[in-house]
């Protein structure tokens, strides 16, 4: 007995559809695998920025370091260029990386203070007293303490260590 058109016709169109199955399901795990790389990717690139930033913080601190060193022998015409340059790159740093926005108060906190001990090197007549320098010391002392925080607040995120 021939097979009418519309027979024919729904014949082929589920044939079609099981042939198809395959194919759905492949573009259906295509999708899926695709938004877990992407989910992987962003992870890495997160962890990116959190180590990135862990190694400029590290670096800031080494800086903040020797510019307390430079007050002990008296470096005068040296520090405003260096408190300068580590204010700068706290400015870009808050800026460029968005995990540290919950640091944001603390960070301009030390960028004001660093200013103002530019400021007050660039203007004051030296050599200073060794109480000056002391007390340059320690307005440092508690900017250093501050980034330790940031920094060990970072590591913590990314599961190193805080020390």
């Amino acid at each position: 007995m021939p097979l009418s058109l519309a027979a024919t016709s729904e014949i082929a169109s589920k044939v079609g559809a099981l042939i198809g199955l395959p194919t759905l399901w492949q573009a259906f795990r295509a999708r899926s695998i695709a938004a877990e790389v992407k989910e992987r990717v962003d992870t890495v690139q997160a962890n990116f920025a959190k180590q990135t930033a862990v190694e400029a913080l590290g670096s800031l601190l080494s800086d903040l370091d020797e510019i307390g060193g430079l007050h002990g022998v008296s470096a005068w015409r040296m520090l405003p260029r260096r408190y300068g340059a580590v204010r700068r790159h706290l400015i870009a740093m808050r800026i460029e990386n968005p995990m540290l926005a919950t640091h944001s108060r603390k960070l301009q906190s030390i960028i004001q203070q660093l200013a103002e001990m530019e400021d007050a090197v660039s203007h004051s007549t030296f050599p200073a007293s060794p109480s000056d320098i002391v007390a340059l010391n320690k307005v440092l002392s508690r900017q250093m303490d501050k980034l330790n925080e940031i920094l060990a607040s970072v590591r913590k995120t990314i599961g190193g260590t805080t020390e």
